[in-house]
């Protein structure tokens, strides 16, 4: 694989039946992203049609030791997601230094997400253009998408969100 300074999609969380419309989204761009997918081995037979797309790697968390680590470290069901992104990026740090680039765009996406613009997303990822850093362009809490430098400081949002609001129901948290 050849990647410079490529867009990285990564999608942490569960996989529902339906991931047409991702799949839409996905085959729309001409040059494809770099897609990092993190979930449970109880939805790797939704993500059958993403077999044979270039540049995804999925990592279905399945072993005894990565379960109960989610459970340790999120604590709350409501937190896994969390878990799945630092995990995902930890994905993708291995794959920029086996392929040598470095990510530019990072997009935090859900499979279940309805696009209310999907064609600005689109044009966001085919962008190959260096952003800003400490900024952090949201559709929603749970569709976002920076710099790499600004997503890699989200890694610590899941220590912040366990410490800060776990048993705290009068407090939100994505």
């Amino acid at each position: 694989m050849t990647l410079s300074s490529p867009n990285i999609i990564l999608l942490p969380g569960l996989v529902p039946g339906n991931i047409t419309p991702f799949l839409s989204l996905l085959k729309s761009l001409k040059v494809p992203p770099v897609v990092i997918i993190v979930t449970e081995s109880s939805c790797v037979d939704n993500l059958k049609n993403l077999t044979g797309l270039p540049n995804v790697y999925i990592h279905a968390l399945a072993e005894p030791h990565e379960l109960a680590d989610q459970q340790n470290v999120a604590c709350d069901i409501r937190l896994y997601q969390w878990y799945k992104f630092n995990f995902a990026l930890k994905i993708l740090q291995r794959l920029e230094s086996q392929y040598s680039f470095v990510a530019n765009r990072i997009f935090k996406l859900r499979f279940d997400y309805l696009y209310s613009n999907p064609s600005s997303l689109v044009s966001e990822l085919i962008d190959n253009s260096p952003i800003v850093d400490d900024i952090l362009f949201c559709e929603s809490d749970r569709i976002f998408f920076g710099s790499r430098l600004t997503l890699f400081s989200l890694r610590h949002f899941l220590d912040v969100a366990v410490t800060l609001f776990l048993n705290k129901i009068d407090y939100f948290y994505p």
